[in-house]
């Protein structure tokens, strides 16, 4: 698979690799091969950025609570790429899983050379945050374009759509346009401005429905492939009715959960309930 195919065919993205072992996203390398081998091919996995400039796969932030959340205790002053991949994650909820850095991710675009990955930068809004993340990626990428042909940047204004370009014309951007309440067309970036800057993917376009009513649906005709969160949003429902084809970025669990994988997810989630707890009592 790559990027042109996904236009007018319904594909469904993992997002955070998908849930996993009763976690909802993991953003690991044990989800993301699970689910590759029961035929998903579209992954969005949040990416953080290190102390020492290097890029893992996090949502969303190297801080205290969010390492916590993922098990991992032992926390140094400064959070390292060696030293985050030297641990496994969800240690207590399961036997531990594998971390991603950027490093393994370009190497799993390479072994399974039909996946698409989406790297959402949440907490990496400036454009020199973004144009910082797309020249690590390029050192790992160089001049291979049939990766940099499987993998969309998420860009969640003008600003981070500048970052990504002014490092190179290669990249492959994703707008996200979900916060409509709080944001304009100051930072928000346009239907028409997405055509104009060349970028042909947009997630969660729920502002720009309601802002630019109609834009997308005729945009749609030209080249824009539209994602969100799920199929029963009234806004996207609008999309569909007018011709547009809504893919899916969300959490997938197996199907049949119902009469065999749902009591063993609600044991799981109960689980997690007393890990929450557990981890708040300790490490308050």
């Amino acid at each position: 698979m790559n990027l042109l195919k996904i236009k007018d065919t319904y594909q469904y993205a993992m997002h955070g690799n998908g849930a996993y072992k009763g976690l909802r996203q993991t953003n690991t390398e044990d989800a993301l091969i699970y689910w590759y081998r029961k035929g998903v091919r579209i992954f969005e996995i949040d990416m953080a950025k290190t102390s020492d400039s290097e890029y893992v796969a996090v949502a969303h932030h190297l801080n205290k609570k969010d390492l916590r959340r993922l098990e991992i205790f032992d926390l140094p002053e400064n959070c390292t790429s060696k030293w985050f991949m030297g641990h496994k994650l969800f240690s207590i909820s399961t036997k531990g899983l594998k971390p991603l850095s950027m490093g393994l991710i370009i190497e799993l675009l390479i072994k399974y050379n039909d996946m698409i990955v989406m790297l959402d930068l949440f907490g990496l809004f400036t454009s020199e945050e973004t144009a910082m993340f797309v020249e690590n990626l390029s050192q790992y990428i160089g001049n291979n374009v049939e990766i940099w042909d499987r993998l969309l940047i998420e860009s969640y204004n003008k600003e981070m759509v500048m970052g990504i370009q002014n490092v190179t014309a290669r990249a492959n951007i994703i707008a996200c346009v979900r916060f409509e309440k709080n944001e304009d067309d100051k930072t928000t970036i346009t239907p028409q401005e997405l055509l104009e800057k060349n970028i042909r993917f947009i997630s969660y376009p729920w502002y720009c429905t309601l802002k630019h009513p109609g834009e997308i649906e005729n945009f749609s005709k030209n080249g824009i492939t539209v994602f969100s969160r799920t199929k029963d949003n009234t806004l996207d429902m609008r999309l569909k009715r007018a011709g547009v084809s809504v893919n899916i970025i969300a959490q997938r669990y197996d199907g049949g959960r119902i009469i065999y994988q749902y009591p063993l997810y609600m044991m799981s989630y109960l689980k997690r309930i007393f890990i929450k707890v557990y981890i708040k009592l300790r490490y308050r």
